[in-house]
Parts: C-alpha cells; structure tokens; sequence
C-alpha cells in the first residue's frame, strides 16, 4: 500500500486481494501454443510424453477441460494466503467490517477443526455455540467428540444459516459454507471420524505483518498490518529443451509471466506496463522462480561476456608483453598458471569472506 499510515486488514484491502487472486486463478495457458511460440526445437512427442499439451489453469476445471498446474496437498490447490481465515468465500469477503476481520484473525491460531461456515463473524457458532444454543458448550463445533457437542453444534449451524442464508430467498446469502453442509450434518451420529474435520492452521504472522513483531496489537487484539504475503505452490512437468540443454517447465514458466502480469509486474514477456496495469489499491512484489531471471538475467549474461572478456585480455597482455617470440622463452605457459591463480584466489576469497558472514556485493564481480 502506497499510504505508510494504511491499515491492510481494512476491508477494502482483503476485497482487493481477492479480487486480484480470482483474476490470477482465472489464468489460462495453452501448452501447445507455448511449444509453437517459444520451444520450436523441441519435438511434438517430447512435448506429449512431458504431458504439456492442452490448457492448463491453476486449479483444475473438467468443464472447461482445464489441467490444474497446482500442487496439491491432497484434493487441495496448495497455497498460502489471509484469504484462506476467510475460505476465500466471496459471499463472506465482500461482506466483511474490520471488526469481522479482526474476529477471524484472532481466533485463527485456536482453531481445531474446519468450521463449516465463516470465523470471520461474532455470530459465528464455531467461535461461540452459546449464541444460537443457550445450553450448549461454547466450543461445541471446536469439540465436536460427543453425541450432545455434535447436536448442539449441527442446531447452532442450522440457525445461524437460517439468518445468514435464507431459504426463501428473503435476503442474499452472505455465507456460502451454509450452501454445502451435508458432510458436516452427516457426522452428527459419530458416522463420520472426528480427524476428517481437522484443520491446519498457519501463523498469521507468515501472511500478515507490520514489522519484525508480526502483527499490530493491542490488548490481545489484532490492530493493524501494512505488508500481506502470499504464495502459490506450482508443481513441475519439465521437458528437455536442448537449446540450453537443461530441463525446463515451460508452462509453469508461461503462467508465471501471466501471473506476474496481472500483479503489474513486468516481465521478458510483458515489458510494457500498460498491458500490465495491475491493482489501484495495492502493490505488489514477487519472487517467482522466473523473477531473478526476468530482473538480472540480461545483466548476468553482460557480466559473464565482460569477464570472459577480462581473462582473454590478461593472457593476451601476458602472452604479448612478457614473452619471447621463440618457443623457449615464450612463458604462455606461465601466462596461463597466472591467469588460474589470480582465477582461484578469487574464488577462494568469495569463501573465505562466505565463512566469516562478510556480505558479496555486486561489486566484487569488477575485483577479477
């Protein structure tokens, strides 16, 4: 965020976030077209036996036979995001106050089991049963190991959703979880293990921070954060493209640059800004794998030639200057052990300074 004084966790920020996050799961690349812009040298049946045919998506869509490029923890895209505290529900998002927020937040770390409808209200009976079921426990749908936490739970729930998401149509709904509740009611009699409920949470302070603390806080209260992070985990199909002679993931590499794109971020791919306008509220920064390459590679290419470059016109001055033209006295010999010493001690000095934590600067590629 531009502004040093914004508060991140406002809601107009989380509905941004969202917003950017379904138009990069909306990406799609064709994996044929790749192969036929950009990896000519590689073969048709290289291509198809690297399974990179087709149109590949970040999560998987049969209806519009989308491959997903996402690695997956079991039926799971996985991926790390604030969006996750709110199930990345849009109904819950675009509903949310900053007290909503605060709310899910907070309870975040002390969630059990996966709440079937959103944390991200003080209504919320997986944070407190007691307000739908006077006589139940306050942790019923945190418990959930017996006949009575169960019930009153799946009674909580039901009442919730009644006011939350009408049947008749009386209001919008503003929870989808109330949408798809059949396994959690199926559970009710014990049917079903208590472990398939379990939730893994992460700390909110891996996706949400104002500084080395983490968080803002007052009073145990979550306050404010000015810096989101998030990741998306991309699993690998690589073939061999002999043109670098190495092997390469060209598709990821292709939903990469697109990704980028959208967070307005410019690439090899996409060097103009306007074709990549990106967020008016937020800014991003990324570290894809493709990001060093796109950010250094053409200056690491100009390093390697200037220094392969340097070596050649050391051995020709030594070669020209301190050798004899017959082929005794000539010291090209010499020329060259002098060239591998000055070549080693550089590399020996790059570790010792490595072993002492002393810092490698871009300057030290001028030292040779």
């Amino acid at each position: 965020v531009d502004d040093p004084d914004a508060n991140i966790l406002e809601p107009k920020y989380i509905e941004e976030l969202y917003r950017m996050d379904e138009r990069i799961r909306a990406l799609v690349v064709d994996g044929d077209a790749v192969r036929t812009e950009n990896y000519t040298t590689v073969s048709a049946k290289a291509w198809e036996d690297a399974e990179l045919t087709g149109l590949w998506s970040y999560e998987e869509d049969k209806k519009d036979d989308l491959q997903n490029k996402c690695f997956e923890f079991g039926p799971e895209c996985g991926q790390a995001s604030i969006l996750q505290i709110f199930d990345s529900d849009e109904r819950v998002i675009k509903g949310l106050s900053f007290k909503d927020i605060q709310t899910a937040i907070d309870f975040w770390p002390d969630q059990t089991l996966a709440c079937p409808v959103t944390i991200a209200s003080g209504k919320s009976p997986c944070i407190d049963a007691t307000k739908w079921v006077s006589t139940a426990n306050k942790d019923a749908c945190q418990n959930y190991d017996n006949a009575q936490d169960r019930s009153d739970c799946r009674t909580a729930v039901a009442l919730y959703c009644a006011e939350a998401c009408p049947e008749d149509g009386s209001s919008k709904c503003k929870d989808s979880g109330c949408k798809d509740l059949g396994l959690f009611y199926a559970g009710i009699n014990g049917t079903i293990p208590r472990v398939v409920y379990s939730v893994g949470t992460f700390k909110v302070n891996t996706v949400a921070s104002a500084g080395p603390d983490g968080i803002n806080k007052r009073d145990g209260k979550t306050v404010s954060a000015n810096v989101l992070r998030g990741a998306y985990l991309l699993r690998t199909t690589e073939v061999f493209v002999e043109s670098s002679g190495s092997n390469e993931d060209p598709v990821a590499d292709a939903w990469e640059a697109k990704a980028l794109c959208e967070l307005g971020i410019t690439s090899e791919v996409f060097p103009n800004q306007e074709d990549c306008p990106g967020s008016d509220l937020l800014d991003f920064t990324a570290s894809f794998a493709r990001s060093f390459t796109d950010e250094f590679g053409a200056a690491i290419q100009g390093d390697i030639s200037a220094l392969a470059g340097s070596f050649l016109g050391i051995f020709v001055y030594l070669a020209v200057f301190l050798s004899a033209c017959d082929p005794v006295h000539s010291m090209l010999g010499m020329s060259l052990v002098t060239i591998i010493i000055v070549g080693t001690s550089y590399i020996a000095a790059l570790g010792l300074g490595a072993y002492f934590g002393l810092r490698n600067g871009a300057l030290n590629n001028n030292i040779p």
